[in-house]
């Protein structure tokens, strides 16, 4: 069988249609899973910033990294006490 040219250039641009098409979907997926990559860094990058910001103010503030656990700990232990039921205890 013989195809006429009209259906070998009509077939052409249909595999063309159909590649295009196919590289549009892996590139759609794929700056989908950089967007979501970015985004990850982007949230650790800002956690890190917070991170080192409280650790200058810490320092500045001269306490160690001792003290200031110490004080969370006594922190917690006063408001466990007067409030046991957010210790997980019956009131």
């Amino acid at each position: 069988m013989r195809f006429t040219v009209k259906a070998k250039l009509a077939s052409a641009f249909g595999l063309i249609i159909v590649l295009s098409m196919v590289a549009g979907g892996i590139a759609y997926l794929k700056l989908t899973d950089m967007i979501h990559g970015s985004e990850a860094l982007i949230s650790r990058a800002n956690r890190m910033q917070m991170g080192a910001q409280i650790e200058i103010k810490s320092s500045v503030a001269g306490e160690s990294g001792e003290e200031r656990d110490h004080r969370a700990r006594e922190r917690d232990r006063h408001v466990h006490r007067r409030h046991p039921q957010d210790a997980g205890g019956e009131q």
